[in-house]
């Protein structure tokens, strides 16, 4: 069987298990860029699983998300990126999503001694901010080196609000740096140029929103207990 239908299928059986109902219509708007000078696409798997926001470098200037060397300015060897954009499902309007991991990948050439890093954080629009771990590659690394970086979450998983529209704010921080002791007269590297970074955020679908439970999510992303429950008599899956 085609490894694509597969996952579709255990996709599939996963939603039935577990009863969560996946919006049919997911959409991305309003997409708004802020000291980001790529090109920039953001889109859903079509089974709501996942949503890619993708950096291209390709014939643009500059030509990559950041690099490193003699000739190359400092505000270029370190970029912070700003992506804010509405989530939209209009179909099914009492879900909810959580975020536990993503996936970064890229490519990336770059002399002895010298880490490209790919830095995530998000929130949704009243939330705290969601953390996940750095992605890293040391040189040396040879032209159109690929990488693959999967970077769990480093604070509480976060849960978007019940209605559309979601608004999320996505910064990444790209960066090419030499470690302590690397010559910087003749060394050099790019992370991603003249082609495309990846990031996917991979989703969990809560239909919970109309039932009245007995623990709800705050805005910090923390389990608060309704009277007289707590964490040993309230047995909700979607926690």
């Amino acid at each position: 069987m085609d490894s694509s239908i597969l996952t579709h299928l255990l996709f599939a059986a996963t939603l039935v298990l577990s009863c969560i109902a996946v919006p049919s219509d997911l959409a991305i708007s309003d997409i708004y860029l802020a000291n980001c000078p790529f090109n920039v696409q953001a889109s859903f798997a079509q089974n709501g699983s996942y949503f890619d926001v993708i950096y291209n470098t390709n014939g643009i200037t500059p030509n990559s998300l950041a690099a490193y060397g003699p000739n190359v300015q400092s505000t270029d060897s370190k970029r912070k990126c700003y992506l804010s954009l509405n989530i939209n499902h209009n179909t099914l309007d009492v879900a909810r999503l959580r975020i536990s991991e993503i996936e970064v990948q890229g490519s990336a050439r770059l002399d002895e001694g010298l880490i490209a890093k790919v830095e995530t954080n998000l929130t949704f629009a009243s939330h705290a901010l969601m953390n996940f771990t750095t992605a890293a590659v040391m040189g040396p690394k040879s032209p159109d080196s690929v990488f693959t970086h999967l970077a769990n979450r480093t604070s509480a998983e976060l849960h978007a609000d019940c209605r559309s529209p979601k608004r999320m704010t996505l910064v990444n921080v790209f960066s090419v740096s030499a470690a302590s002791g690397t010559s910087s007269s003749s060394t050099t590297g790019e992370l991603v140029k003249d082609s495309s970074l990846r990031v996917r955020f991979f989703l969990k679908w809560v239909d919970l929103c109309d039932v009245v439970s007995c623990s709800f999510v705050d805005r910090y992303g923390n389990i608060v207990y309704r009277p007289p429950y707590d964490a040993e008599t309230c047995q909700e899956s979607w926690k």
